[in-house]
């Protein structure tokens, strides 16, 4: 056989393949059977075709909906539906409205998300619980009847069965096992080989293969604690952390991208994932570890990571927001009810095994769920919105505590310098405006004039000043409320036609049309409201009333004036939003609004920020946003320092329920907002904020007659402020920092040259006190909004509302009424529930998940389905059994790890006895220990772990996935390495529109909902994506580079890949085979070098396509 490197056209046609293939893949993914109907389609059916189409009304044409088999029977025209077949199917046909005489519903189209729900449904195959004659609609559920289930029975410990091979149990688990099999007179298959079952337990235990060195060490030991042994090492070993914690990923539909359109990034989410690796590898007990999950910012007692930098528990709320968030719908509110439904489905399928989503629209038609518990729960998820939360520890706020103590100390240092140094230099101010009067009047002049005057150097003084002052003219002239804006005015050149006009009439008429502009704005806050403008914030109270303020920048409430403040200019009322508050731009910080309802079209935001250093611009995100039903909507302040408006347009979806955030996540910049305004125009409030009542007073009070005399009273006001600091909004403003009274903050323009150096010494000082603040960690979790109740939605429809439903537990699991929450939203009181009155479900799933990921497949099969359409169980009383002895120990995960692998249940080989495959084709006694496939990660950390290039680095920032040529759409990001920095594929960016095509061959699901049993499929792809792959191709390089250093003979070098690749030696044949291919390839090569690496690359090639490589036996 000769397998050579891939070479370009064969991975293009492989990677052709696997698109095409990867469709039907993805979508096969996409509902399961009944759920899918009970969710989608059936309230489909009963809103849109029941009216006519059922027993209770006189079919038309002959066509019943109303049950499974009058679809299939169809009417007059023939089938409806033909399962797998939508383009055979006249219902799709119809409900399409392809043909004018068949068009349904008759009252108009279907949405076409609706009509892709029906193609899905059609191509799953149509499954439908439905069955024929009459069905009356329960007017309850019974209770008794439903509680009598055997998932919802209280947990008993049962005792352990007798059996006849006294001798072959080794945990709890072997007696239910054998006890199964010999009642149908079977035997459990032989015990597997050492080396067989290393690699199935180091797999199975850190989805990594087992070292060389591991396995000599375990063949070579022959006490009886060998195998305990190896299982401590296991799972204490970091590795088993990140193996598990990808299972769990899978439950909460782990992504960090929002999906849909742009696929936009979910901030943070990477540091929920460490979260779950932490969890797992400390062993936190289970109830504790679902509380965090449910409420973990809301829990008396929370813990912190290790190494105290900051709080763990609050991230374990990540995976409420988690899913994929829409970010360019037209029906917000049927975007929120799909999240919130989602949300739900999720929390109810991970903790509890239970179809929560299909009491959406109705009672459940199977469980004992009604719909007054689902939009119970949903008003605790309404209750909530997602929060860049601040997660420092309190050693951590104490060292930032402590930090901008001394930066204000030197703060004020600084500011009482340039106090002196102002009214030092306060002689020089009139000097200075006329110059740079005579530079603008020349700029917007179309005379010639001599060099002399036309350059800031030509007049005496510091040209860099000049300049400043210049600029500050020429954004006063656009600014009305500029302090400046009289000078700006003046200083222009008339028009030819007025140029004999008095300066003092010129005075008048400048000082008459600010008079006007006062006269027309609203005193309050200078907005509009004739037009229908709504203040949304102004930040004029004490405290951040309504938001929530995270981190240091923005500190416990809105800034006043007091200098250094960025931004200030023209300004107006008392308060900012300001990260800046706590005098560094190294500060960061959040805040957050509570959620409301848009109800205008335009969202107006009053917004400043500072010029971000080049070198770290692309470190951290400084922005505000509109986030509204799961869209982000951010916008980016000009860095000029000046105050400007920025508009939101959100015409397409009213009445989205929406928050704002304003994030300063940048070590290097800040941003300040003033007003935020609601408005139904598209444009900006006219009228930022009025003219300084000041220069109103000097222009009136004050003989003017010429530019000098106006620069004359220019200087004697500022003097006056600084002379006598005052109380009023103007005065402050004309000492804010960059007012331009504050013109010359570099030491070099303002400070005299004897006070040049202790200015330099407290800027330095500044500034190694900013870069010595810690980063702060973030994290995307839940948080506290208003409590409400959520109204029922009749038929699923959030356009047709019924009565609210108070929030609280799922009835089934109370005696009596469970009672409401009524502690905020309820989290709190919910994880409490979940972890106490649902904890006997709770501990059976959980442990059933862990069982699945060792056999293959739950002792209940389906895994996320302990209802009524789910499976029973195989081995009823083992199932308890564990789950009573999970909760006795702790809730300790590893516990149930070590009953499993220890277990002679778990050591059995994979030999099948035919009495038993004949009597149990599915294995469900387990007489042998199943064949499995690799995982898809676990299938790429092999290779770079067999190879020798696998970067065992722990947690951080996920690695940017590789984009190849053939993927494309919205959104798409620059592609990162082609080996993922050689991490582990539990640390590659979860991009969800562009998931590596590697992973997606080998079944990794899409996060779109919960997936505790992935699909295990057989398809050309997977064997093109292993020999075609160009990341396979390059690690096998890699490793032939290591194997020909490490053994120069061929033989030895042969075994070496052979025990790395398989964990057990290669046989003589092999050796032979493995020696007349690396000939067969130097031959091809045209090479006489023994140690050509392509040859013995090819042989690593070949061994990782070998299905020994990729399957656990």
């Amino acid at each position: 056989m000769c397998i050579r490197a891939p070479g370009r056209q064969v991975r293009s046609w492989a990677a052709s393949i696997l698109l095409a293939l990867s469709g039907p893949l993805l979508y096969a993914q996409n509902g399961d059977g009944v759920e899918f109907f009970e969710k989608k389609i059936r309230p489909l059916l009963v809103e849109n075709c029941y009216a006519c189409h059922s027993e209770t009304t006189i079919a038309s044409g002959g066509l019943r909906l109303d049950t499974k088999e009058s679809v299939l029977k169809g009417g007059s025209r023939g089938t409806a539906v033909v399962p797998g077949s939508p383009q055979s199917s006249l219902m799709l046909r119809a409900v399409r409205h392809e043909d004018d005489e068949l068009k349904m519903p008759p009252t108009g189209r279907l949405s076409d998300s609706q009509i892709e729900d029906l193609r899905r449904w059609i191509e799953a195959g149509a499954p439908d619980p439905r069955t024929a004659g009459r069905r009356r609609e329960a007017s309850g559920i019974d209770w008794e009847e439903g509680k009598r289930f055997w998932a919802f029975q209280p947990l008993k410990n049962p005792a352990s069965p007798g059996v006849r091979d006294e001798g072959w149990p080794r945990t709890l688990i072997d007696p239910f096992v054998l006890a199964k099999l010999e009642a149908q007179s079977l035997s459990p298959a032989s015990g597997a080989g050492k080396r067989v079952w290393l690699r199935r337990a180091t797999f199975d235990l850190t989805g990594l293969p087992p070292t060389p060195r591991e396995i000599r060490n375990f063949t070579a030991d022959d006490s009886s604690a060998a195998y305990r042994t190896v299982v401590e090492r296991l799972l204490a070993s970091p590795h088993y952390g990140e193996k598990w914690a990808r299972h769990w990923l899978d439950l909460v539909r782990f992504g960090e991208t929002m999906g849909h359109e742009f696929d936009p990034d979910k901030p943070d989410a990477w540091r929920y994932r460490d979260y779950v690796i932490r969890a797992f590898n400390q062993d936190l007990p289970y109830d504790e570890f679902v509380r965090e999950h449910i409420a973990g910012d809301l829990l008396a007692r929370q813990r912190l990571v290790t190494d105290g930098e900051h709080w763990d528990s609050p991230l374990g709320t990540g995976f409420y927001w988690l899913g994929e968030e829409r970010n360019a719908a037209d029906d917000v509110g049927q975007v929120r009810a799909n999240r919130i439904d989602n949300q739900i489905d999720v929390y109810g399928k991970t903790f509890l095994g239970l179809t929560l989503g299909c009491a959406r629209c109705h009672d459940h038609k199977f469980d004992p769920i009604t719909m007054h518990d689902y939009y119970a729960l949903a008003g605790v998820m309404e209750s909530t919105q997602a929060v860049q939360q601040s997660l420092d520890s309190p050693a951590v706020v104490r060292q930032m505590r402590d930090i901008a103590e001394e930066v204000v100390e030197v703060n004020g240092q600084i500011a009482a310098m340039m106090r002196t140094a102002r009214l030092e230099r306060l002689h020089e101010i009139k000097a200075y405006l006329l110059a740079a009067a005579s530079l603008f009047g020349l700029e917007n002049s179309s005379r010639r004039v001599a060099d002399d005057v036309s350059k800031p150097d030509a007049y005496g003084l510091d040209p860099k000043a000049v300049e400043r002052w210049v600029e500050v003219l020429r954004r006063a002239d656009e600014e009305p409320d500029n302090v400046f804006h009289p000078l700006a005015k003046l200083a222009t050149p008339l028009p030819r036609s007025q140029q004999g006009k008095p300066f003092e009439e010129r005075v008048a008429e400048v000082r008459s049309d600010l008079e006007t502009w006062v006269a027309k704005a609203d005193p309050g806050h200078a907005i509009h409201t004739e037009r229908g403008d709504v203040v949304f914030a102004d930040f004029e109270e004490e405290d951040f009333t309504n938001w929530r303020a995270s981190g240091p920048a923005f500190n416990d409430g809105p800034s006043r004036y007091h200098a250094p403040n960025l931004a200030l200019g023209g300004h107006q009322g008392n308060g900012l939003a300001n990260s800046f508050a706590s005098g560094s731009d190294e500060w960061v910080g959040t805040l957050t609004s509570q959620s409301f309802a848009m109800t205008k079209p335009y969202l107006h935001v009053r917004i400043a920020g500072s010029k971000r250093s080049t070198s770290r611009a692309k470190h951290g995100r400084l922005y505000f946003a509109l986030v509204a039903s799961g869209r982000f909507r951010p916008i980016t302040a000009n860095d000029t320092g000046a105050f400007h408006w920025k508009t939101i347009n959100v015409t397409r979806t009213p009445g989205q329920v929406s928050h704002i955030e304003i994030v300063d996540r940048a070590r290097d910049a800040h941003i300040v907002v003033d007003k935020i305004v609601f408005s139904d125009s598209k444009e900006p409030p006219p009228l930022a904020s009025a003219p300084n009542p000041r220069i109103l007073k000097m222009l009136g009070d004050t003989e003017i007659d010429s530019l000098e005399s106006l620069a004359t009273a220019y200087q004697k006001l500022l003097g006056d402020v600084l002379a006598n600091p005052p109380a009023d909004t103007g005065g402050k403003w004309l000492l804010s920092a960059v007012s331009p009274s504050g013109m010359l903050e570099e030491p070099d323009l303002l400070v005299g040259e004897s006070q040049r150096s202790a200015f330099k010494n407290l800027q330095e000082k500044r500034a190694a006190l900013g870069e010595s603040i810690p980063d702060s960690s973030f994290g995307l979790i839940n948080g506290e909004d208003r409590p409400h109740n959520a109204a029922i939605h009749i038929r699923g429809s959030h356009t047709e509302l019924g009565d609210e439903v108070p929030r609280r537990f799922l009835q089934v699991f109370s005696d009596n009424d469970p009672g409401s929450f009524t502690k905020g939203s309820g989290r709190l009181e919910l994880a409490e529930a979940t972890t106490g009155a649902a904890r006997h479900l709770l501990a059976r799933v959980a442990v059933n998940r862990i069982w699945k990921h060792y056999f293959g497949r739950g002792i209940v099969a389906t895994v996320d389905n302990f209802g009524n359409t789910g499976r029973r169980p195989s081995h009823a009383e083992l199932l308890d059994a564990l789950a009573w002895q999970f909760i006795e120990s702790g809730w300790s995960i590893k516990a149930v790890h070590r009953l499993i692998v220890l277990s002679s249940t778990y050591r059995m080989s994979s030999e099948v006895d035919p009495r038993a495959e004949e009597a149990d084709s599915e294995n469900l006694l387990l007489q042998h220990m199943p064949v499995r496939r690799l995982e898809a990660e676990s299938i790429r950390d092999a290779v770079l772990a067999v190879t020798g290039t696998l970067n065992r680095t722990r947690y951080g920032p996920s690695i940017t996935p590789f984009i190849s040529p053939y993927q494309d759409g919205r959104g798409k990001p620059q592609s990162g390495p082609l080996d993922g920095a050689r991490r582990r594929s539990i640390y590659v960016k979860v991009q969800r529109n562009f998931i590596n095509p590697f992973f997606l061959a080998f079944d990794y699901p899409v996060p779109m909902m919960t997936r505790g049993r992935r699909t295990v499929s057989t398809v050309p792809s997977q064997a093109l994506m292993l020999m075609n792959n160009e990341f396979v191709a390059r690690q096998t390089e890699k490793w032939a580079d290591r194997e020909i250093a490490a053994s120069p003979a061929w033989d030895q070098r042969i075994e070496s890949m052979f025990l790395r690749a398989f964990g057990r030696s290669a046989e003589t044949s092999e050796i032979r085979d493995s020696r007349e291919f690396v000939e067969k390839q130097l031959a091809l090569y045209r090479s006489a070098d023994p140690d050509d690496y392509r040859a013995w690359a090819d042989l690593g090639h070949v061994l990782i396509n070998a299905k020994e490589f990729i399957f656990i036996r």
